[in-house]
């Protein structure tokens, strides 16, 4: 296998990482006051998605009427 799974009897994961589908800049500085580069960037795409591709809600029968 390849791509992250088992190469020659060994996890080839391990102690290399995963490249990310999105990449951000993370600096320190701004880590520290508070503000997460991946974070943002995550809501940012999550929100383009949201827009985009927007899902109807999903409608439910009505409730019991309690006896």
């Amino acid at each position: 296998m390849k791509d992250g799974l088992i190469i020659d009897s060994r996890w080839t994961i391990e102690n290399e990482g995963v490249t990310p589908d999105i990449e951000s800049e993370l600096d320190p500085v701004e880590m520290l006051k508070g503000h997460d580069a991946q974070l943002q960037k995550a809501i940012e795409v999550l929100m383009e998605k949201i827009t985009s591709e927007p899902i109807e809600a999903v409608a439910h029968p009505p409730f019991p009427e309690g006896n």
